[in-house]
């Protein structure tokens, strides 16, 4: 077993390298060590892949870039944009658990299910998936399309 618990990999087809890199070690893929990913590019030839795929929105990051620069008062800039973050369709959040504070999930679109100490919770819009502190969940896109959804790890 790895001394280490995740692997984040710039894009999925490196993640798919480290998926079976890891599994020829033996090493169980999310139970052991979680993969995530960021290009949200959902083609591959190996059936058994499990992992996280972050899908940025690309052209809202460019948009949001280009008003900010060009900008004429750039004393009033935000201190903070926020941009929706999607999980593509088959993704996971795989098992693990928050030991320092409750994990709240709102789901913005897409349907998937959450288990929260083995227990299934239908995940769907205006659902708030909450799993208490020091409980182990896991979060799955079972649907077609994108499982989008704001999360809050409230510390206490």
């Amino acid at each position: 077993m790895p001394d280490f618990d995740g692997v984040f990999c710039c894009t999925d087809r490196l993640a798919c390298q480290v998926l079976k890199t890891l599994e020829a070690l033996g090493v169980r893929v999310p139970q052991d060590v979680q993969i995530v990913c960021f290009d949200g590019a959902r083609r591959f030839g190996h059936g058994g892949w499990f992992c996280a795929t972050i899908v940025q929105p690309v052209a809202q990051i460019a948009e949001q870039s280009v008003d900010l620069l060009l900008r004429e008062d750039r004393t009033a800039l935000p201190s903070l944009i926020c941009l929706p973050v999607r999980y593509a369709p088959g993704g996971a959040i795989g098992p693990h658990q928050h030991k320092t504070g409750d994990d709240l999930n709102y789901i913005l679109s897409g349907t998937g299910t959450a288990f929260c100490d083995g227990v299934p919770e239908a995940l769907s819009p205006g659902v708030c998936h909450i799993c208490k502190k020091g409980s182990e969940h896991q979060i799955v896109n079972t649907g077609s399309e994108d499982l989008t959804m704001l999360t809050v790890v409230a510390e206490r």
